[in-house]
């Protein structure tokens, strides 16, 4: 049986899932046209690379909270990495009349999302269907864009890319609603670069859900489950709730800054760091895997936008550490 406890949220929660878009639209399903190995295989190392894209197909405002790029069918591709900057802004013109010039195509609002180094996974694809999109880039800070204001621009200034310059990522065929402008320079530095009516297949997650790292298992060998269902937006309702604890048992609920991964014995981390809130709340239910609880609340309308994370903990005899662990959960409020 669950318990049900209803309160004033201060802080916001996780959203049940995550919204993907596919631009352009019509490859959503879609193999791309070609091969393209700009901006993450270089031969020179280094560059600058812009693409576009056609506002008319989002179909409304969205955070964007990752960004995932999908190989073509036929590539086999041996795991990597990349050292960039990544700026999302709008364009400065519409998505089809960006220039050489790449500090003229940035518009209102740019904003750096990323900046280190990424590690992409190898791969083996399919060439008979499209593959997923399995190069995925989680956005250190969102960016929230509205279809409304103008068209979306990315700007990556590659610092070292791979130098196996391969044509391995989906592109888009012309004129389908993304162009690029790019050089293979040797250098981020390069003020202009050769404009292109075509640009990689792009996936934009909204509001994502991201579960990470791992729980440790209490009584009866369950691990503790952190879900949530409900909508993340400023004002909207959500219902926290965890299951597979020790019923009967208290528990707390962490909700931080930042995302941490530190061992604290027993098998078991921390992945919280720092706390900013605990919520102390008791398991419904009796035995083994049996406790949970259920908690509404409200976003606050003055809840900044940013990633939020939570873990649960709860204690529990059996367990090594005499409290079993959650995974961790990471929304980002729009």
């Amino acid at each position: 049986m669950r318990r049900t406890i209803f309160f004033s949220m201060v802080c916001a929660v996780i959203p049940a899932a995550s919204a993907q878009l596919v631009h352009p639209n019509v490859y959503a399903t879609t193999e791309g046209a070609s091969n393209n190995a700009y901006p993450f295989r270089y031969s020179a190392g280094a560059g600058r690379y812009q693409q576009s894209h056609d506002a008319s197909q989002f179909p409304g405002p969205m955070l964007i909270t990752e960004i995932a790029f999908r190989y073509r069918g036929d590539t086999t591709v041996t795991a990597g990495s990349a050292d960039f900057k990544l700026t999302l802004a709008y364009c400065a013109t519409a998505w089809n009349a960006v220039g050489s010039s790449f500090a003229a195509n940035i518009g209102a609002n740019p904003t750096v999302v990323f900046d280190g180094l990424w590690s992409y996974p190898g791969f083996s694809g399919d060439p008979a269907t499209p593959n997923p999109f399995t190069n995925r880039l989680k956005l250190t800070t969102p960016f929230a864009y509205n279809p409304a204001a103008g068209d979306l621009l990315i700007d990556i200034e590659m610092r070292q890319a791979s130098t196996t310059s391969s044509g391995s990522f989906a592109r888009a065929a012309s004129d389908t609603g993304s162009y690029r402008v790019y050089t293979n320079s040797g250098s981020t530095t390069s003020t202009t670069g050769s404009v292109g009516n075509i640009g990689l297949i792009v996936e934009f997650t909204e509001g994502s859900i991201t579960t990470y790292g791992s729980g440790c298992a209490g009584s009866g060998g369950l691990t503790p489950e952190l879900l949530m269902s409900g909508n993340p937006g400023l004002g909207q309702q959500v219902i926290l709730s965890l299951d597979q604890g020790l019923g009967g048992a208290p528990s707390v609920t962490m909700i931080g800054g930042a995302e941490t991964s530190v061992p604290i014995g027993g098998g078991c981390t921390l992945l919280v760091q720092p706390p900013v809130l605990q919520l102390f709340i008791p398991l419904g239910g009796a035995g083994a895997g049996n406790g949970s609880y259920t908690l509404p609340g409200i976003i606050p309308l003055s809840s900044p936008v940013g990633p939020v994370f939570f873990q649960a903990f709860v204690a529990d005899p059996a367990a090594v550490n005499g409290f079993s662990t959650s995974n961790g959960l990471r929304v980002d409020i729009q």
